[in-house]
C-alpha cells in the first residue's frame, strides 16, 4: 500500500510539473509575440496563461494576479481600455487579497489602473486610485522616494485633466522637489518633472515660469544626450505651445518644425508623436490663417494616425475634428460638416473614450508587463 501512495504521489507531482512546464512555455510564447508588438496573438496565450495559473494556484494568488495584469496590459497595448480595466481591477483586487493594503505591488496596481480610468475620461476614479496609492507609498516608502512623486505627478496630471489647475500646479510643485532631491538636477527623470510643472505653469498663465521649467529642462536633456536626444522633441513641442500661447505664432512654428524633423531623424515618421507635432504645426498655420498648410499638416497627421492606430481611434476622430475647424474658419461649411461628422460618427462608438483635448505633457510610457512564473 505504501508503495502505491508512493507511486500515486510521484505521478501528482510529475503531472504537477507538466502544467508548470506549459504554462512556463506559453508565457515565453506570449512573450514572444508582445516583444514583435504582434499583440493580437499574444492575447490569447496570456488568456490561457491565466487561465492554467487559476487551476494550478487558485485565485487568491499573487501569480494569479500577475496573470490577469498581463492580460491587462495586452488589451491596453491595443488601445482596448475598457477591456483592460476590467483584468486590471481583478488583478488589483486580487493583490489586495493576497499582500494586504500595506503592500508596493499593490500600490504600484493602484496606480496603473488610475492611468486606465484617465484613459477612459473616467477622472474622478483616477483620483481615487492615485490618491491611494500614495497614501500607501507614502507610509511604506516614504515622502522623499521619486515612486511617491510619480503618484503625486499622477494625481497633478489628473487634476490638470478637470481643468483644476491649480490644484495641479500645487502637485507637480511637490514632486519636482522629490525629484529634484532623488534623482539630482542634472537627471532625465528631472527633465521630465520640470517639463510637466511647466506645464502646470502654463495652464495658470504664469508663461514666465513656464519659460524658465522648460528651457531647464531643455538644458538638461541637451546635456545628457546632445542635440540629437529624441527627448528633445517634447521640449521643442513644450515650447512652441508656450509661444502659441502668447501670440508668437511664427516663432511657435519653428519650434514645431524642429521638434517634427528631430523625430523624422530619431525616431522615424510611423508613430504617434510624430503625428502629435504635425498637428502642432498644423494649429501654428492655423492660427496665422495660412489655411493650406493648415489642412496639409493635419492630413499629413490624420494619415499617420491612421497607418498607427486605426481609423476607429478618439486621437483619428480628433484631428478629424481639427480638419474641419480649419475649414470652417475658412467660410467652407460643407467641408467642415463632412468632418465633423466623421469624427461624430466615430466618437459615439464609444462614449467612454471620449478625450476631447490634445495633451502635450511629456510623459513616460512604461511597458509592464510582469514575470509570471
Amino acid at each position: 500500500m505504501e508503495k502505491l501512495f508512493l507511486s500515486l504521489a510521484i505521478i501528482f507531482l510529475s503531472l504537477g510539473n507538466l502544467v508548470a512546464q506549459n504554462i512556463d512555455s506559453l508565457y515565453k510564447v506570449g512573450v514572444k509575440y508582445y516583444n514583435s508588438g504582434d499583440y493580437k496573438s499574444a492575447l490569447p496565450v496570456f488568456k490561457e496563461v491565466a487561465e492554467l495559473k487559476r487551476q494550478q494556484v487558485g485565485e487568491t494568488h499573487r501569480d494569479y494576479a500577475v496573470a490577469l495584469y498581463n492580460v491587462g496590459t495586452i488589451y491596453k497595448e491595443m488601445g482596448d481600455n475598457k477591456n483592460c480595466l476590467e483584468y486590471y481591477l481583478l488583478a488589483t483586487e486580487t493583490y489586495r487579497l493576497v499582500l494586504g493594503e500595506k503592500d508596493y505591488t499593490y500600490a504600484l496596481s493602484l496606480n496603473n489602473t488610475g492611468a486606465v480610468y484617465n484613459d477612459l475620461g473616467d477622472n474622478e476614479n483616477a483620483l481615487k486610485f492615485y490618491k491611494k496609492a500614495a497614501e500607501i507609498q507614502k507610509e511604506i516608502i516614504g515622502e522623499s522616494h521619486p515612486d511617491y512623486a510619480t503618484s503625486l505627478s499622477n494625481i497633478g496630471y489628473t487634476y490638470s485633466l478637470q481643468g483644476r489647475y491649480k490644484e495641479s500646479l500645487e502637485y507637480f510643485i511637490r514632486a519636482n522637489e522629490i525629484f529634484k532631491s532623488s534623482a539630482g538636477e542634472n537627471s532625465p527623470t528631472y527633465a521630465l518633472s520640470l517639463n510637466n510643472l511647466g506645464s502646470a505653469y502654463e495652464y495658470v498663465g504664469d508663461y514666465q515660469q513656464a519659460t524658465e521649467c522648460y528651457m531647464q529642462a531643455y538644458r538638461i536633456i541637451a546635456s545628457i544626450g546632445g542635440e540629437n536626444n529624441p527627448d528633445l522633441a517634447f521640449s521643442y513641442n513644450n515650447i512652441g505651445s508656450l509661444l502659441a500661447k502668447m501670440g508668437e505664432y511664427n516663432e511657435a512654428l519653428n519650434y514645431y518644425t524642429k521638434a517634427l524633423d528631430l523625430q523624422e531623424k530619431t525616431i522615424g515618421n510611423d508613430n504617434q508623436q510624430y503625428a502629435i507635432s504635425l498637428s502642432n504645426i498644423g494649429f501654428a498655420y492655423s492660427n496665422m490663417d495660412d489655411y493650406e498648410n493648415a489642412l496639409k499638416y493635419f492630413n499629413r497627421s490624420l494619415e499617420t494616425t491612421k497607418a498607427v492606430l486605426g481609423e476607429d481611434n478618439t486621437s483619428y476622430a480628433v484631428t478629424l475634428n481639427n480638419i474641419g475647424s480649419v475649414y470652417s474658419k475658412s467660410g467652407d461649411y460643407n467641408k467642415a460638416l463632412e468632418y465633423y461628422l466623421q469624427a461624430k460618427e466615430i466618437i459615439e462608438k464609444d462614449k467612454w473614450q471620449v478625450r476631447s483635448r490634445l495633451c502635450n505633457y511629456a510623459q513616460q510610457y512604461r511597458r509592464t508587463l510582469q514575470v509570471s512564473r
